[in-house]
């Protein structure tokens, strides 16, 4: 009964906006540990301007019937609505206001009749009223909801983003476009008001973020041309280089960190084993790297390394969930080794092009190392808000995806940057 709340997302702070209770893979959870005839009940804020939170809600519920194997979702739903909640505001003084909560009843198996009779008993007796019963009458928007639910068509035609939330995407509470973005005081769903403070600040922070190492990285450049050249070919190559893998390291770092909460089971466990299995792995890589350069003067380990990064960060992106999936009730230790077996060599592989890359710089654009090392670090910095923004509005799996590409982006200019070395 409105057991979570989204006041972390009107304060701006989406790090801690995910909610695992609303999401398919939960809800599958809760069905399996019911009995034949049990009944999962959520209550939620029942927004007058538009339902947006039990319209989620049963827009879950019937995706996630569905996929269960249930043909007709609407029989195993009951929606209800109350009409006053009371307030107290002082030792003996008490008030109404229009302000309804709502709550979904989802049975695993179809409402019998003497169901359905005894919860119109229930309904009357406490004054409330149907929203939408089990035999399909009821609002209109949510018989469509039901009906339509999981049909990216459908959902594209919602004043406001229903999609049945997912593990890989669990914002329950984010419904706004990029779209409602730009309405600002005139959108015009009250509730969402408070989501829209929220992504407005994070958008800010992205911006402020990317400006400010403009000024910090570019800037300088430019007024001290005169002491240090602009960078030629080889140093705007080098930019690149040490951008991608700044963008790529933090949103790979991130997308794990968000995937593994809930495999792990607390935010806290995810941190702590996610940043300290990447970051020492990472300077294992750095270090066999060096032994390489030393070793040899060939870059076929080079290449083999980064191909064998591609290859791994795929494989995570497309198998991790269902290799993990097998270990879900395991104990926390054995999570955790599961864990580290993706981490560890992650990480390790992570580790080596920064170096490789900086050995390249000093060699042939020493002058240009301080920017090399800045662009590097500004790219993280503004990527750790890029990698949210990117989870929200695509799902993590997409934040993955796209330090695949940052990745792929450092290999290519790696070889560049190894060719114009051999030519001068």
């Amino acid at each position: 009964s409105c057991i979570a709340t989204w006041s972390a997302t009107s304060a701006g702070a989406f790090s801690l906006a995910e909610n695992s209770l609303y999401t398919v893979e939960a809800w599958k959870i809760f069905f399996e540990h019911l009995t034949p005839t049990g009944i999962l009940s959520f209550s939620r804020w029942f927004s007058p301007d538009y339902p947006a939170q039990l319209l989620r809600l049963t827009a879950l519920a019937a995706h996630t019937l569905r996929e269960m194997g249930v043909e007709d979702p609407g029989r195993h739903i009951a929606v209800v609505r109350s009409e006053y909640i009371g307030q107290w505001v002082g030792p003996e003084e008490f008030y109404l206001e229009e302000s309804p909560s709502a709550t979904i009843l989802v049975s695993k198996a179809p409402f019998s009749g003497s169901d359905l009779k005894r919860l119109r008993e229930a309904v009357e007796k406490l004054r409330f009223e149907f929203v939408y019963e089990p035999t399909g009458q009821g609002d209109e928007t949510f018989k469509s909801v039901i009906e339509m639910a999981g049909s990216p068509e459908f959902h594209l035609t919602t004043a406001l983003d229903i999609t049945p939330p997912t593990d890989d995407r669990p914002f329950f509470f984010h419904m706004l476009r990029l779209k409602d973005l730009f309405k600002g005081k005139h959108l015009k769903f009250q509730e969402q008001r408070f989501n829209l403070n929220g992504i407005m600040m994070l958008y800010i922070l992205l911006v402020v973020s990317i400006v400010l190492s403009i000024v910090f990285i570019i800037v300088p450049l430019v007024l001290m041309r005169h002491k240090v050249p602009m960078p030629g070919k080889w140093g705007l190559v080098g930019l690149v280089f040490f951008a991608s893998i700044g963008f790529g390291y933090i949103l790979i770092e991130i997308g794990q960190l968000q995937r593994l909460i809930v495999f792990l089971g607390h935010p806290i466990y995810s941190i702590t084993v996610v940043l300290f299995s990447m970051l020492f792995a990472s300077g294992l890589g750095a270090m066999a790297s060096n032994v390489w350069l030393r070793k040899t003067k060939s870059r076929l380990p080079v290449f083999i390394s980064m191909a064998a990064l591609l290859g791994l960060i795929v494989f995570i992106i497309y198998m991790q969930p269902q290799v993990l999936k097998g270990f879900e009730t395991s104990s926390l230790y054995v999570r955790i080794s599961m864990a580290l077996l993706f981490l560890m060599p992650l990480g390790f592989f992570m580790g080596i092009p920064f170096p490789i890359g900086m050995e390249l710089a000093v060699a042939r654009s020493k002058e240009h190392t301080p920017w090399f090392w800045a662009v590097n670090g500004a790219t993280g910095v503004v990527a750790s808000v890029l990698s949210v923004c990117v989870s929200i509005a695509l799902g993590f799996t997409a934040t993955l995806m796209t330090g695949f590409f940052f990745y792929l982006s450092a290999t290519v200019f790696l070889l560049v940057l190894y060719s114009m070395a051999e030519k001068k």
